[in-house]
């Protein structure tokens, strides 16, 4: 008996519909604290990271390279993606100078996180993709439990 061999099928094309999906569903991750409670990273949108970026004064370097200047950028980018179970951010800009505070092996893998789900610097990670993307196909609107670190 022959063994059948299974083409692969190529993908079905996008359309503007599919991807407007996308829109206001933004990628999320749980993250355990050191101390073993959870909070949710959100991705922000490029509008959203656009206003950042604004908010936080971009410069170019000697060797051209874009450079955020403000001391309080990560604290403003944990402010826009730190979240509790229901969405709800756990701080306000009133914080920021406490989070600037904070020790960085508590600030550090919050801000690589947010950075990866918003792709700032271009850097979407593809685990978070794939399951950005089963999340999305199963139909869970924004469930933060659908994609655990």
């Amino acid at each position: 008996m022959a063994e059948e061999i299974k083409v692969p099928q190529p993908p079905p094309d996008a359309t503007a519909a599919t991807v407007m999906a996308f829109r206001n569903r933004p990628p999320i991750q749980s993250h355990d604290m050191p101390d073993g409670r959870r909070v949710y990273v959100y991705g922000l949108s490029d509008y959203e990271v656009q206003q950042w970026l604004k908010e936080c004064g971009k410069k170019r370097d000697e060797e051209g390279r874009e450079r955020i200047e403000d001391v309080t950028a990560d604290a403003k980018l944990l402010v826009r993606t730190v979240r509790d179970a229901n969405g709800k951010p756990l701080f306000t800009d009133e914080d920021l100078t406490r989070l600037i505070e904070l020790p960085n092996f508590v600030k550090s893998p919050l801000i690589d996180l947010a950075t990866r789900l918003s792709a700032i610097g271009g850097k979407a990670d593809e685990e978070i993709l794939k399951n950005y993307a089963v999340t999305l196909a199963s139909g869970s609107s924004s469930a933060p439990a659908a994609i655990t670190s």
